[in-house]
């Protein structure tokens, strides 16, 4: 959908898109962030690239991964490319 926006999370290289009048996008950023300051003390990873894309249907989430999923199927990782569709 192109009514997305594209936002940059905690000053890195880790980008996510969601429809701007989505109101959990801003704890969605926080636990992303919680996740990252996790991976980098635990597991001392830093300088993660990736992006997260939100799907607000499950017809939208099909169109992008290809093919009809199932109910259960609510997230899909491709490369650098987390899918989600948040429940």
């Amino acid at each position: 959908m192109n009514n997305k926006i594209k936002d940059k999370i905690n000053g890195g290289n880790i980008y996510l898109k969601y429809k701007a009048e989505d109101k959990s996008v801003k704890q969605i950023k926080k636990y992303i962030i919680d996740i990252l300051k996790k991976l980098k003390t635990f597991y001392k990873i830093n300088n993660l690239k990736f992006n997260i894309e939100l799907f607000y249907s499950r017809k939208e989430f099909n169109r992008k991964i290809g093919y009809k999923t199932p109910d259960w199927l609510v997230g899909f990782a491709f490369k650098n490319n987390i899918y989600l569709v948040p429940l």
